[in-house]
C-alpha cells in the first residue's frame, strides 16, 4: 500500500486514533489501557532524551502548518514524516511490551522475532504505518 502524503497527514494528525485502533485491534481495552500506562511510565521515565508523546503533538502541530516558536523552518511533509516516524516507535514500544507482558509467564520461551512473526496482524499495521 502506498501511503500519500494525504493520507500520512491525515495519519498523524489522528495519531491518538491511531494508538487506539493499533491497541484494539491486539488487545482487550483492559489490558490495553495497562500496556499504555507502562510504556508512557517508561517514555516519561525517559523524558530528558526525549518524549515520544511529546513529539508527535509538536510534529502534528507543525504539519498543520502551526508555528512554533523556536521549532525549526521545515516543509509540512518533513513534519509530517518525522511525526509518523516518532508514532511507529510509539507502537512498536507498545508491542514491545505486549510480548514482555505475554512472555513472562513462561519465562520468555519464544525469542521477540519468533513471535512477533506470529503476530501477522500487527505487523501489517505498523507496516502501514511505514514511510516510503
Amino acid at each position: 500500500m502506498v501511503i500519500t502524503s494525504r493520507l500520512r497527514f491525515h495519519v498523524l494528525l489522528t495519531s491518538s486514533r491511531v494508538i487506539r485502533e493499533f491497541l484494539g485491534t491486539v488487545l482487550d481495552p483492559y489490558r490495553a489501557r495497562e500496556l499504555k500506562a507502562i510504556v508512557d511510565t517508561a517514555i516519561d521515565l525517559n523524558d530528558s532524551v526525549q518524549n515520544l508523546r511529546t513529539a508527535i503533538y509538536t510534529c502534528k502541530r507543525l504539519a498543520s502548518g502551526e508555528t512554533i516558536p523556536g521549532a525549526e523552518k521545515r516543509p509540512l511533509e518533513f513534519w509530517t514524516k518525522r511525526g509518523l516516524n516518532y508514532l511507529e516507535r510509539y507502537l512498536k514500544l507498545m508491542v514491545y511490551a505486549l510480548y514482555l507482558h505475554e512472555q513472562k509467564h513462561v519465562l520468555f520461551a519464544q525469542n521477540y522475532s519468533d513471535w512477533l512473526k506470529e503476530r501477522w496482524g500487527i505487523q501489517r499495521f505498523i507496516r502501514g504505518m511505514n514511510l516510503e
